[in-house]
């Protein structure tokens, strides 16, 4: 949860606040766990966030491997 609020402060407070408000403090305060907390709407909402940021970064990181292996072949 604290990546999503480090990457996403924005919807952070739109779905820790407004939107799931209840769903989402259960979430935080630890009450729920395992199969019901997979259903949480809030939960799905913040996994679904951090799963772009993290394909994102992947990419990032190919890219940078993929210049690197470039450099080397040319001798730089």
């Amino acid at each position: 949860m604290i990546g999503v609020l480090w990457e996403f402060p924005l919807a952070f407070q739109r779905i820790f606040t407004w939107r799931d408000r209840v769903p989402s403090l259960d979430l935080l305060s630890g009450l729920i766990y395992g199969e019901v907390a997979a259903k949480n709407p809030a939960r799905i909402a913040a996994r679904r966030l951090m799963a772009s940021k993290e394909a994102e970064l992947a990419a990032q990181q190919k890219n940078r491997l993929v210049e690197d292996t470039a450099l080397v072949s040319l001798g730089a």
